[in-house]
């Protein structure tokens, strides 16, 4: 006789002292990615010299994930395999290391523009594959009834730090110090990351319940149509999202009249909205689940173009509260 099986509460998975260890780690390190949403803007507007604006924040925004993406599209559609352990090591180590030098060279104004993209560059080689670890790393830790759990722990954290509690941080260090020091916080923010990896994370973290990680995500492209569509989807919406991010701190710094911390606050906005949302998403499960992405697609949209003409700054943190 089969017995039925709860997901375990928020509360529960946190029993395990290894899983909240890892997310603690995860949830510093976030605050500290948040931080430089603002404050690389900035920093940027600082040292562009003779390269327009516009250009210059996009080539800084864009450069931590040229290399990232090429290396998770190696290791996703091929059979190269890297234990989910040594990638977040191997993250900690050359981000933490790269983004504290690029801090210390902005608080001492010897940062150029080109340094500040290579640093990114080559620093961010391993971010995004680090960030599937961490997932992989924490829900193969949790039991299988505590799995929804720790993924939903992840995701409300992501938005709290990096969207809501990050960007204020470093909007008010930037504001009344150099935005270098938001860099070199960031950097010094994987410690605690690094040190729950090398000491919480087990070897074979990856595998779920004895079964090996698939060897080709190409192959479940092809085996489960969906997936594919869904792919092509996300990548169309954060293709015309991010300019959003290019577009944000040049629009508070021009016609809103802001400075380092309304940039901040508007990214606060949009961090509680994020929360709020991945709270309330239980509540949408018995909505048709395909007219639901194209749903808060069209709202996201509505939510840009009120943007574009937002008269001040209290006006953009409502219209991204709502985006979130």
């Amino acid at each position: 006789m089969a017995v039925e099986t709860r997901n375990w509460s928020y509360w529960r998975v946190l029993r395990d002292c290894r899983v909240w260890v890892l997310l603690a780690g995860d949830l510093v390190s976030n605050v500290g990615d948040g931080m430089i949403i603002t404050a690389l803007p900035l920093l940027t507007l600082r040292i562009h010299g003779g390269v327009p604006a516009p250009l210059a924040v996009a080539a800084v925004e864009a450069s931590p994930y040229v290399l990232a993406t090429v290396l998770a599209f190696t290791v996703g559609l091929t059979r190269l395999r890297i234990p989910p352990r040594a990638l977040i090591i191997v993250d900690c180590l050359l981000r933490g290391g790269v983004l504290a030098a690029l801090g210390l060279l902005a608080m001492a104004d010897a940062i150029t523009l080109p340094v500040l993209v290579c640093g990114l560059l080559i620093g961010s080689v391993f971010r995004l594959v680090g960030m599937s670890a961490r997932r992989l790393a924490v829900t193969a830790m949790a039991a299988p009834e505590g799995r929804l759990a720790a993924n939903g722990l992840l995701g409300t954290s992501t938005s709290l730090a990096i969207y809501a509690i990050g960007p204020v941080a470093g909007g008010i260090l930037a504001a009344g110090h150099n935005p270098g020091i938001a860099l070199l916080v960031d950097g010094a923010s994987l410690v605690l990351l690094l040190a729950a990896a090398i000491v919480v994370t087990p070897q074979a973290a990856g595998s779920v319940d004895g079964e090996s990680i698939p060897r080709s995500g190409l192959r479940i492209l092809r085996r489960v149509r969906v997936t594919a569509r869904l792919l092509v989807v996300v990548f169309g919406f954060n293709l015309f999202y991010m300019p959003i991010e290019i577009a944000l701190p040049l629009l508070v710094r021009g016609p809103l009249g802001g400075d380092a911390v309304s940039l901040g606050l508007i990214w606060a906005g949009f961090g509680v909205g994020a929360l709020i949302g991945a709270v309330l998403t239980g509540l949408l499960r018995k909505l048709p689940e395909q007219r639901l992405p194209v749903l808060i697609i069209t709202a996201w949209a509505a939510v840009v173009l009120l943007l574009t003409v937002a008269p001040s700054v209290p006006y953009a943190v409502a219209a991204f509260f709502v985006g979130g």
